[in-house]
């Protein structure tokens, strides 16, 4: 039984293992992670959003700055209730 044709390309076909190949697949990644990280600022503007009851336009900056408010906030009302409880 014979491997078939493509697997016995000359070297100078072949383009796996080579810079061309190796910076597409890493553009293909690269483009792939901005993606998932423009994503995730969606979905936590849109969190903050609901919490905050704002309607204004989100920058990133914007929504990390809201994302920190908003968790300042929760924190100072976890550690209110946690005074208030009795021992």
């Amino acid at each position: 039984m014979h491997a078939p044709e493509y697997m016995h390309a000359p070297p100078a076909i072949s383009l796996l293992g080579t810079p061309f190949l190796n910076s597409a697949c890493s553009l293909g990644t690269s483009r792939i992670r901005v993606r998932d990280i423009n994503d995730a600022f969606k979905e936590l503007g849109r969190m903050c959003s609901m919490h905050l009851n704002s309607e204004r336009p989100q920058t990133k900056l914007t929504i990390l700055q809201q994302a920190v408010s908003l968790i300042t906030s929760l924190e100072q009302q976890v550690r209110g209730q946690l005074n208030v409880l009795p021992y």
